[in-house]
């Protein structure tokens, strides 16, 4: 684990979740857990193994992808599958560390 990723686990973690059809409350904060699942155990500077790690916690036929990331602050989309397409339902904004997570 790298010096960075210790400094950063030190710190909780901020996970920001926008639902793109409105609020759903329940699904939200089921999202915040699975993400900060994710982020307890993949390494905390390696966005692309918190999206890996969030898909072995979500609900079938729901996945995450990474978008961007920028220092500690990453941003993954969340889809479930309809009739096989994808269809996004959430934004989930993770920062990890000091910097606050975008709106």
């Amino acid at each position: 684990m790298s010096a960075r990723s210790k400094t950063q686990r030190s710190a909780d973690p901020q996970i920001a979740v926008t639902m793109t059809q409105g609020p759903h409350p329940a699904i939200e904060q089921n999202l915040r857990n699975v993400f900060a699942a994710a982020i307890a155990i993949a390494p905390s500077d390696e966005p692309s193994l918190i999206a890996s790690e969030a898909n072995r916690h979500l609900e079938r036929g729901c996945f995450a992808t990474l978008e961007a990331e920028r220092g500690p602050w990453s941003r993954y989309r969340v889809a479930m599958r309809v009739q096989g397409m994808p269809v996004t339902i959430a934004t989930v904004e993770v920062t990890v560390g000091e910097e606050e997570p975008r709106t």
